[in-house]
């Protein structure tokens, strides 16, 4: 879906005779090499949101796409009603149709509105390894002469924590969020909280390593988080987070 409207949009902008450059960076988030992935955060960013309802998490009838700080869309937006979304796959038809939504859409209100509490739909992708000296390898090691003792593995297990908690961190910063909000020393002091795992938070979304994305090989979880103060959506982190990987909704508790 984010590949599909990214698609579309770059066709609009081109009939509004933006030059290629700022269409490679700012719509099609591409780097300066061939291939390459943007290094600016001044780019468009497409967020596939799934349908939440009191029971589970449904499928994707809205996207929402979301500029930089002081960017006005507006243009865009009436270019991009009522667009055909259609596949690059040579002779393929259209698939789908953007309408623009309301603003008082009722399926997008739980992405945008503020909260302490918020929890992801899709895995978020971390910004780097968080194992590479093999841990969980020693972990499973089944070889009684090679095997870790209980306090090795409780050593090891804190080591692989703190490399998690910190790639997270990271990916937060990433996207805007400061230490006044989220920082080590702020989980320290239990002034806010950070989960993950490879179930998802809520009913309905699937675990997070069968997710298949276009980004490296990146380990990817699902995420809650409780920040010191409220904050306003939409939220999305991590190496995916342009293309609809890391995005939050107003989480549970």
């Amino acid at each position: 879906m984010a590949g599909l409207v990214r698609h579309a949009t770059a066709t609009a902008a081109r009939e509004q005779q933006w030059s290629e450059d700022r269409i490679a960076s700012f719509v099609l988030g591409h780097g300066d090499q061939k291939g390459g992935q943007a290094t600016t955060d001044n780019r468009l960013m497409y967020l596939p949101l799934p349908n939440i309802t009191p029971l589970k998490v449904e499928s994707i009838r809205r996207i929402l796409i979301v500029g930089p700080p002081g960017e006005n869309l507006d243009r865009l937006r009436q270019l991009l009603n009522g667009r055909e979304l259609v596949p690059q796959n040579e002779g393929a038809g259209p698939v789908a149709m953007l309408v623009v939504g309301s603003r008082a859409d009722k399926v997008v209100d739980p992405y945008v509105r503020s909260a302490h509490v918020w929890s992801t739909v899709t895995p978020v992708v971390l910004p780097g390894f968080d194992d590479p000296d093999g841990i969980r390898r020693r972990l499973s090691e089944r070889d009684p002469a090679r095997a870790l003792t209980g306090d090795e593995k409780q050593r090891q297990l804190a080591a692989l924590n703190r490399r998690t908690c910190d790639l997270l961190l990271k990916a937060f910063a990433h996207a805007g969020i400061g230490p006044e909000l989220l920082s080590a020393e702020k989980l320290d002091r239990g002034e806010a909280e950070l989960e993950w795992r490879d179930v998802g938070f809520h009913a309905g979304v699937d675990l997070a390593r069968r997710y298949s994305v276009n980004t490296p090989r990146y380990p990817r979880y699902h995420v809650r988080v409780r920040f010191s103060h409220p904050v306003s959506g939409p939220l999305a982190i991590g190496a995916g987070r342009y293309r609809g990987m890391g995005v939050f909704t107003v989480g549970f508790g």
